[in-house]
């Protein structure tokens, strides 16, 4: 025990060494003396990382913004997702936080158009924000995996997964960038190859940090609240990478894995990793 008590030695926190060491991994000591370890071998590790008890103040200013069909009824997605709002802002008494919603319409030239402003300006104000997470709430086509792009005569029209994203997330690619995305829709879009091979491309594209799906066909909404809280509370509130939130989170709220399979895009400089959670 001395040897961690030196006025010059450091305690370092797993989720700090693995960013600092990222590129290069090197094995965790915890206790470190001008940048070299104290003890002569890792400390043995028992469980997996737990939520911190103690946070009061996430680190980084944070913007969330909701990307939603127009017209969407109040109980599909729109009440889940300010319920997530509701958890996130108490972290942020002194601000740093913004909560945005965006509805969309790509139906006509005229309200694409409209669109295209209000998403510019949303894209300017939230490029301050260290960190973005967007969720996307739409309708799916259960057959073809196209998505809900707006109404014409109160009619609703669908498109194939990639013009339409292009056309959604172009005026947002600065905020896009490096951000955190979860699709709030149903399956189809990541069960129909085609679909899933142009949300894949539109990662590629954009590069958000990640994208996380679901592949059930009729998805519950209500039950992914729990999962995505803790998802959320694990990675903007804790700081720890999402490839392990977003397993951890799947343990925290198991009911979610018997309603859907749960998809994680994540972008790297070496390309683009697809994980199926918790695997």
């Amino acid at each position: 025990m001395h040897m961690v008590e030196g006025p010059d030695v450091k305690f370092i926190c797993l989720t700090c060494h693995l960013q600092q060491n990222k590129k290069h991994p090197k094995p965790y000591f915890g206790f470190y003396s001008k940048g070299e370890p104290t003890l002569s071998t890792p400390p043995t590790i028992l469980k997996s990382f737990q939520h911190a008890i103690i946070s009061e103040v996430a680190p980084l200013p944070t913007a969330l913004l909701h990307l939603h069909l127009e017209g969407l009824d109040q109980a599909i997605g729109l009440a889940q997702v300010a319920m997530l709002h509701s958890f996130l802002q108490a972290y942020f008494p002194q601000g740093a936080y913004n909560f945005s919603k965006l509805p969309f319409n790509l139906s006509t030239p005229e309200s694409m158009d409209e669109y295209d402003k209000k998403a510019s300006h949303l894209a300017n104000t939230l490029s301050a924000y260290s960190r973005v997470v967007l969720f996307l709430t739409t309708h799916s086509d259960e057959e073809r995996g196209d998505l809900f792009t707006g109404y014409i005569n109160d009619r609703p029209v669908a498109s194939k997964v990639l013009p339409f994203l292009q056309l959604l997330l172009t005026p947002l690619s600065k905020i896009v960038n490096g951000s955190d995305m979860v699709f709030y829709v149903c399956g189809s879009v990541v069960t129909n190859p085609q679909s899933f091979s142009e949300v894949k491309e539109i990662a590629q594209q954009f590069t958000p940090k990640s994208m996380l799906l679901f592949d059930a066909q009729h998805l519950q909404l209500a039950s992914t609240v729990p999962y995505l809280h803790s998802l959320l509370d694990s990675t903007i509130i804790q700081g720890f990478p999402v490839s392990s939130a977003a397993r951890v989170a799947l343990d925290d709220c198991g009911m979610l894995g018997r309603d859907s399979n749960i998809i994680l895009l994540i972008c790297q400089e070496e390309g683009l990793v697809v994980k199926n959670v918790p695997n």
